[in-house]
């Protein structure tokens, strides 16, 4: 998970996951994303036996849970009512104790090991205090804690999203959400080894170690799965500089991910503004639909920063987990 660890992994997932996509174009590990009352699905496809899941966040406490779900298709509506950025994260627990698993989450978020109970993971959005977001996300059986394992000080009194500040001020203060009241305990029964989520019209596939992409020019739905076999993943993407070909994209990802200089700017072929779309985190045979957009002749890179169950660096640096690739 490493969102919490070297300072490096902050400078990219803070810098340019959040502060790169805040627009309607969906959150760091978000769906569709509104501001408003009013919103769209993620997709137009039937969604059969999906079951409706709406999720309320505030600063700190989930509302809204009920205590079984089935196993399957969700179809998610996660509002945070709250200032602070919150996560929607299933971790499957199995008889661990709930007030057991922040201590053994700790290691984990620091980039260490998975502890053992942690078979399954599902985190399908993540998004901004104030907004809502929508996605179809799949879930195994098992024994789950519903957590937000993001860390924020609580607002002051009076305090707005604008006013109390963005990812890169609150999100090394305080202690992990969870540890103030957003931890509750979900049992999934049922078998969702036959289903699948909806039909969408492009595909994101991570796999130990690569990435399969097949997505086209424009807005779209695109349904990223985990294949494994055995290792966590999510999708981190880049968007590069109109120009900026293959090759070249490849060179400025290593400057910035290699780079000793903490406070150093992103190398210049990227494009920080279009860095919009980013996918959530998933065990394997998980994942969940997105809203995304490519440009037509753009670079992109869409990157692993997760680490293996055993701990160590991220994937994009032990593995070189990454695929570059250009939207025709």
């Amino acid at each position: 998970m490493a969102r919490h660890g070297k300072m490096w992994v902050l400078v990219v997932v803070l810098a340019l996951v959040a502060a790169g996509c805040g627009d309607d174009a969906g959150d760091g590990a978000g769906g569709t994303t509104t501001t408003g009352g009013s919103s769209s699905t993620t997709g137009s496809a039937t969604r059969g036996e999906a079951t409706q899941l709406t999720v309320v966040a505030e600063d700190f406490s989930f509302s809204g849970v009920p205590e079984q779900l089935q196993a399957g298709v969700l179809d998610i509506t996660f509002e945070n009512s709250g200032q602070l950025e919150h996560e929607l994260a299933f971790v499957e627990i199995g008889d661990t104790p709930l007030d057991e698993v922040g201590t053994a989450l700790a290691p984990t978020i620091e980039g260490g090991p998975f502890p053992d109970f942690l078979e399954n993971l599902a985190i399908p959005l993540t998004i901004p205090g104030g907004e809502t977001a929508q996605t179809s996300a799949l879930l195994a059986a098992g024994n789950y804690a519903l957590i937000c394992a993001l860390t924020g000080a609580r607002p002051e009194p009076g305090a707005t999203t604008t006013t109390g500040g963005g990812p890169d001020e609150q999100g090394a203060q305080g202690p992990p959400h969870y540890e103030l009241g957003m931890i509750q305990p979900v049992t999934v029964t049922g078998d969702a080894a036959q289903l699948s989520l909806p039909q969408a019209e492009s595909t994101v596939t991570a796999r130990d170690y690569a990435f399969d992409v097949d997505v086209s020019a424009g807005r779209q739905t695109v349904n990223f799965t985990n294949q494994g076999p055995e290792q966590v993943h999510h999708g981190v993407f880049f968007a590069f500089r109109e120009g900026v070909d293959e090759a070249a994209a490849e060179s400025a990802l290593r400057t910035l991910v290699t780079s000793e200089d903490e406070e150093a700017p992103p190398p210049p072929e990227i494009d920080i503004e279009a860095t919009e779309q980013n996918f959530g985190i998933f065990s394997t045979g998980l994942g969940a639909s997105y809203d995304a957009e490519f440009e037509a002749g753009r670079t992109y890179a869409v990157v692993c920063f997760i680490q293996d169950r055993a701990g160590g660096p991220p994937h994009l640096i032990a593995h070189d987990m990454k695929e570059i690739f250009t939207v025709q």
